[in-house]
């Protein structure tokens, strides 16, 4: 517990984002760029909006999925987050461990200049 009597929360956990502050917070382009997304879309187009949504803050696969509406959390890791870690796109909060119950996605920082 913290002084105000609240929780403390673990370090290393995931920021909290789902899919109910995404729909607070997410700006009128993205959420059409999601809306886009309709039926199967062109892998180039997913993964610019997975590298969209990750920006802000790390996302774990299911967040992602709900977000984007798809079904098959495992497809999306295996076929486009991966491809993106690949890629240099997004990082993995958990580099050595793949398959952390907490893993988490976010994109990469590239230095200003």
């Amino acid at each position: 517990m913290n002084k105000q009597g609240g929780s403390t929360p673990k370090t290393g956990s995931v920021d909290p984002f789902g899919p109910q502050q995404f729909e607070r917070d997410a700006s009128p382009a993205l959420r059409a760029a999601i809306d886009a997304l309709s039926g199967k879309p062109a892998a180039s187009a997913l993964r610019d909006v997975v590298v969209r949504l990750c920006e802000a803050r790390w996302l774990t696969p299911r967040d992602i999925a709900t977000i984007l509406k798809r079904k098959d959390v495992s497809q999306l890791s295996e076929k486009h987050l991966a491809a993106l870690v690949k890629d240099r796109k997004l990082e993995r909060r958990y580099p050595r461990n793949q398959a952390h119950p907490s893993q988490a996605y976010r994109t990469i920082r590239k230095p200003a200049g």
